[in-house]
């Protein structure tokens, strides 16, 4: 192995011995294909060298001219070892495809349905014989439709991965454990922010910063709980199949930072067996950081389990600040990192609220006809865009405010009221507010919230429906 840099010959003096000399001192070069320990010194973009660092797993790249492009890997004492980055076998038709021998893992593309000009291109991904329902190879293993970039689809099983739902707010310095950004849980003694700042040129407005307030206690932390339908089944989780989870992490220099995951019953309670044991993501890089992690996962959930929680997290340093920004974060099917989702804004917010609503009533919103004497609840109905996982837990934000009523644009006598939420399941529940003091017996008379006692904002009431 040589990495011999090429010397420009000049015909006047590299002669007879000295010319053989030079074009002998290449050809190790040439017949190890550039090896060595590191990127040569001489190389150019279009170049293609081996890396032979490690010594079970040599390693073929490109250089482009800014970084090497991993191409292949291979183990020298092994022969027929050479695995090839993410290669796609192409086929014309279905029949073509069935005449295959690929293996588990493997990722096909056929062009067309029934003939090279029939029907849309289709990725599939390989499974192993009786362990899943698609396109029967000639060695009996199963293709089955992948879902990739040009899918009608959404293949993401993360929410909010970009960071930019907030209903709770966008700034909590947390005493106790609790959800901040949708979907996105920390643990207490950790202040978790809404960023601006984010990897460049990818699309993102937000991400996720998350620190730790006690020097000498704990690590950085933040949980996505991805939900399982219903107790103990792994759906859309199947064992034996290979997902990715990709996304990009701004860490501190010197620090490291980690995820893993595991089946719970609810987020922050993985049990014994990981999904996916501890993996580095980031290794003492200040600057933003594009990951990728592939993983099977290699057994069934628990009967009790609703969720595989993942947590990304820091190394755990005392008497030293530990925080990290995150944002971008894709788990999909299959052994590939495609580009993000990037979802519309109904669509991200609808799946947001299957788990948080927070409703609101601002000032002047009607909330119906006061007929009581103080002891009848004046409400608006509301149903949430999604029908939320289960009834929610109601706190409202401001408790006591007052309603007035309003005619001819002037604000009569009003009194004191709580504010209150009363459920009626998952899909349905009243908010609004309940008379305190004397009686009010005016009928037929539309109340309103009053600019009395209440903040700025719009009034608040959260609804959580949360793993």
């Amino acid at each position: 192995m040589a990495q011999e840099p090429w010397v420009n010959l000049d015909p006047s003096v590299d002669t007879g011995t000295t010319l053989a000399d030079k074009l002998n001192a290449l050809i190790p070069t040439l017949y190890t294909q550039n090896s060595g320990a590191g990127r040569p010194s001489y190389a150019t973009a279009g170049m293609i060298w081996i890396d032979t660092t490690e010594p079970n797993e040599h390693k073929l790249y490109l250089y482009d001219g800014i970084q090497d492009q991993l191409i292949a890997s291979f183990d020298p004492a092994v022969s027929g070892s050479l695995k090839i980055k993410d290669v796609i076998n192409v086929y014309k038709t279905y029949a073509d495809l069935e005449l295959a021998e690929l293996e588990p893992g493997q990722l096909a593309r056929t062009k067309g349905y029934s003939d090279e000009t029939d029907g849309q291109s289709t990725l599939f991904q390989i499974y192993a014989a009786g362990t899943a329902t698609g396109v029967t190879l000639a060695n009996g293993n199963v293709a089955v439709p992948y879902v990739d970039g040009t899918a009608q689809m959404r293949r993401n099983y993360i929410i909010n991965g970009d960071m930019s739902i907030w209903q709770r707010g966008t700034f909590f310095e947390l005493t106790t454990a609790q959800y901040t950004a949708d979907r996105w849980y920390s643990p207490s003694s950790r202040t978790t922010t809404r960023s601006t700042d984010v990897p460049p040129d990818q699309g993102f407005q937000f991400s996720l910063s998350n620190r730790r307030d006690n020097p000498n206690s704990g690590n950085a932390n933040i949980h996505q709980a991805v939900e399982i339908s219903g107790g103990g089944s792994a759906s859309p989780f199947i064992k034996g199949k290979t997902y990715t989870l990709s996304g990009w992490i701004k860490g501190q220099a010197g620090r490291q930072f980690s995820v893993t995951a595991g089946y719970a019953d609810a987020v922050d309670q993985i049990g014994d067996d990981s999904v996916l044991d501890s993996v580095l993501i980031s290794d003492n890089e200040p600057d933003w950081k594009k990951f990728k992690i592939t993983f099977t996962i290699d057994f069934d959930p628990e009967s009790t389990n609703k969720c595989l929680d993942f947590i990304f997290y820091s190394e755990l340093v005392l008497g030293v600040e530990i925080g990290f920004l995150l944002t971008g974060v894709q788990l999909e099917d299959g052994p590939i990192d495609t580009p993000f989702e990037f979802l519309q804004e109904q669509e991200k917010i609808a799946l947001c609220q299957r788990y948080c609503r927070v409703a609101t009533i601002s000032r002047y919103q009607n909330l119906g006809i006061c007929r009581g004497n103080g002891v009848d609840t004046v409400v608006t109905p509301s149903s949430p865009v999604t029908k939320m996982r289960t009834t929610p837990t109601a706190t409202p934000v401001v408790t006591t405010v007052r309603l007035q009523r309003l005619r001819n644009s002037t604000e009569l006598d009003g009194q004191s009221a709580t504010v209150v939420a009363a459920l009626s399941g998952n899909d349905m529940f009243y908010y609004g507010v309940k008379g305190l003091s004397s009686p009010w017996q005016i009928s037929d008379e539309p109340y309103y919230v009053s600019i009395d006692n209440i903040p700025s904002s719009p009034l608040k009431c959260i609804m959580e429906a949360e793993l």
